[in-house]
């Protein structure tokens, strides 16, 4: 019934906090980004704190937080599952999928290897849980060669 050992939730937990943490002693070292996280969390609630956590956005400066925001945001979801599915769906590549399957008449043959298809999405994608959904970004597309 339930997907996670109490050691799992635990680490998930410690994960959390030091996200928490990190994002907090972010905003207190940078003054000027109180109101843009502010702004941000108004105009796109979660999905613009879960941005906050990742590593690269501590380079931006608060000017450019709601810019690259909308730059990197894909979609979000329930969860990371699901919203790997819709990743996989918007990108085309379950549809390549299932068309290879067709011409060689076998409708489930081809199969993702779940590690390969873990660490391509990894190479361009960020998959953040965040509270009751999985928000996802393209990190590549966040720009930090002009932040201050």
């Amino acid at each position: 019934m339930y997907k996670h050992t109490n050691e799992q939730w635990r680490e998930e937990i410690d994960k959390a906090t030091r996200v928490s943490i990190d994002v907090l002693e972010t905003l207190m070292c940078k003054e000027k980004w109180l109101s843009q996280v502010k702004t941000g969390y108004e105009q796109h609630g979660t999905a613009f704190l879960a941005f906050l956590h990742l590593p690269v956005v501590k380079e931006l400066s608060a000017d450019q937080l709601l810019e690259q925001y909308e730059n990197a945001y894909i979609l979000e979801d329930r969860d990371r599952e699901e919203a790997q599915k819709k990743l996989l769906t918007l990108n085309n590549w379950e549809k390549i999928r299932q068309s290879a399957n067709a011409k060689l008449e076998f409708e489930d043959l081809l199969q993702w290897d779940e590690d390969e298809l873990h660490a391509a999405i990894e190479d361009r994608y960020e998959l953040v849980v965040a509270y009751d959904r999985c928000v996802v970004f393209d990190h590549t597309a966040i720009e930090t060669d002009s932040a201050s």
